[in-house]
């Protein structure tokens, strides 16, 4: 896809790994699904596939949180990840489902834990 968003996203993300790099930081890409699920995923999968592939060809480390999400989904309750109903922000059992599959990702990549964040 070459629309003029997704071309302005993927001049962000190379601008700021350029950034990171002049500073000498690392860049790391954490990607958090919209929590609307359908067929088996979140509606962002294929937005997030898109990213990561972007990210793996430009040698940027990316972190895709669905599958994290989707292991603690009830399917008989697709809203038990959000605050509510009608709000789609994550709860905080969302939330700790992603942290605890993000922080050992991040120390992974080489970012320091302490060792009381990764537990």
């Amino acid at each position: 896809n070459d629309g003029a968003g997704w071309v302005r996203a993927r001049q962000a993300i190379l601008r700021l790994r350029d950034r990171c790099e002049v500073q000498g930081r690392e860049f790391r890409v954490v990607l958090f699904p919209y929590l609307v699920p359908s067929s088996g995923a979140f509606i962002s999968h294929e937005a997030h596939r898109v990213v990561g592939e972007f990210c793996a060809s430009h040698a940027i480390a990316c972190f895709d949180g669905e599958a994290s999400l989707l292991r603690i989904l009830d399917p008989g309750a697709p809203h038990d990840l959000r605050v509510s109903t009608g709000d789609f922000h994550a709860n905080g059992r969302a939330y700790g489902a992603f942290a605890a599959e993000l922080a050992p990702w991040l120390a992974g990549t080489g970012l320091p834990f302490d060792s009381e964040v990764t537990r």
